[in-house]
């Protein structure tokens, strides 16, 4: 018997960005399940791109790095959130790719 597609396959969403930003992932779009991951590539000046796989399920336990944004009241759509700055830098290596990749 074949395993269903949820448990042998994942989705993944790219995000890149260039210097320190804001990454934001809309909550419509982006249910957390255990396979869903969010591929993020950082370019920084004169360094190496960073490479980071963020399982969409730690947004559940959010933090500095990883936001819930519902913006009630508001026009914005409700989105999950990467706060990527130099005062949440030291969260990020736990979600280095290849670490990440080895638990799947």
């Amino acid at each position: 018997m074949f395993a269903s597609c949820e448990e042998r396959c994942y989705e993944v969403q790219v995000k890149s960005v260039r210097r320190l930003k804001y990454i934001f992932f809309p909550k419509d779009k982006s249910t957390p399940r255990h396979n869903l991951l969010a591929a993020v590539v950082i370019f920084l000046d004169s360094e190496e791109p960073q490479f980071y796989l963020i399982p969409s399920m730690a947004w559940l336990l959010p933090n500095a790095l990883l936001v819930s944004n519902d913006h009630e009241g508001k026009k914005s759509k409700p989105e999950w959130g990467l706060k990527i700055s130099r005062k949440n830098l030291y969260l990020l290596p736990h979600f280095k790719f290849e670490e990440v990749l080895q638990t799947l």
